[in-house]
């Protein structure tokens, strides 16, 4: 088991990562009701109760976390949640690997930039304070805008599974840098 690692919010160019609080509940619920989002990211609907459920699991499973993306223009401490653009999971397994998910649901912020400067920032969170050895992406073999950021940011394909319809990306975090 991997020791949790406080999350602090993280000020970046573009963005403002913030802990999963409970004032993002009810947008986060939104977003698992849109139909193109959930097929973007092979995702399910959920209920505000499973919502819920993970919320409290990000706060509390040492191998996985979670920050939600917001618009560092209108980000508010008192509601982070009016800001949210989308967020970025992370989840490690017991060899020490983390697979990474991020996810812009508000597609005016897709294009900009934002999602390789999360990128940047998560593999200096995983290569330092979390001593990830991997990280692996696991993308939609529909979702080309996604695989293409990934190979730019230097992950390279090693795996395809077909019953999942995805592509499995790595990057090795002892090429890491720090942000």
């Amino acid at each position: 088991m991997h020791r949790k690692v406080k999350l602090l919010d993280v000020e970046l160019v573009k963005v403002s990562l913030v802990p999963f609080a409970d004032t993002m509940i009810e947008k986060y619920h939104e977003w698992m009701q849109n139909s193109e989002l959930l097929e973007e990211t092979g995702s399910k609907a959920m209920s505000l109760e499973e919502v819920k459920d993970i919320f409290f699991t990000y706060q509390t499973d040492p191998n996985k976390y979670a920050y939600m993306l917001c618009d560092r223009s209108l980000y508010n401490r008192e509601n982070p949640g009016a800001s949210m653009v989308g967020d970025v999971t992370l989840f490690i397994n017991e060899r020490l690997e983390g697979e990474i998910c991020i996810f812009l649901a508000d597609t005016h912020y897709r294009k900009l930039g934002i999602a390789s400067e999360v990128i940047q920032f998560m593999i200096s969170l995983c290569g330092g304070a979390l001593s990830l050895s991997k990280l692996i992406a696991k993308i939609s073999e529909n979702n080309l805008a996604s695989q293409k950021l990934f190979k730019k940011m230097g992950f390279s394909e090693f795996a395809r599974d077909l019953d999942m319809r995805e592509v499995h990306y790595y990057y090795m975090l002892s090429h890491s840098f720090t942000f």
